[in-house]
């Protein structure tokens, strides 16, 4: 490495618990693919050490990846913290969800009547329009989730368990 002294080349390598997103599709130079599976601590020692049994195993002879497929990847912060998982892919909307609205009922009706004058009849149209804001207007919706994902680009994340 030249022209990088030893000690600013040492703080450039990844430490055991490290994450970086690659198109790689397996693991590759201690690099693990974060896909859930079970490892020993025997086998990944420096690895243990750093995020013990959070992701599941039980401590002593397993302990798990974080699962990142299918996941986005947020940084921990002040709601959401390190290691924590949730979201939704899709979701239905609930009548406690939308915004508070009212909604018009406008009706025009017409009808034709006949009115009898001596021998004859003589036909008669009548037009009526009422508007009503206490009238049902009747269900809409089929209430079908939705998704929730935007656009995204697809990488495999990875944890560094060391050499």
């Amino acid at each position: 490495m030249a022209g990088i002294d030893g000690k600013r080349a040492f703080r450039a390598l990844p430490r055991p618990g490290d994450v970086k997103l690659s198109l790689v599709r397996t693991d590759h130079d201690g690099w693990l693919l974060l896909d859930g599976r079970r490892l020993t601590p025997a086998s990944h020692p420096r690895l243990f050490e750093a995020i013990g049994a959070a992701y599941g195993g039980d401590g002593r002879s397993t302990f798990a990846l974080p699962n990142a497929r299918d996941a986005f990847l947020v940084v921990a912060g002040a709601a959401r913290a390190l290691g924590s998982i949730g979201g939704t892919e899709s979701h239905a909307l609930t009548a406690d969800e939308l915004p508070e609205h009212d909604h018009a009922y406008s009706r025009t009706g017409r009808s034709t009547k006949a009115l009898q004058v001596g021998a004859g009849v003589l036909p008669l149209s009548i037009v009526s329009e009422v508007t009503s804001t206490d009238a049902a207007t009747g269900k809409t919706g089929m209430g079908k989730a939705f998704s929730l994902i935007p656009p995204y680009f697809a990488l495999n994340a990875f944890v560094y368990a060391g050499l």
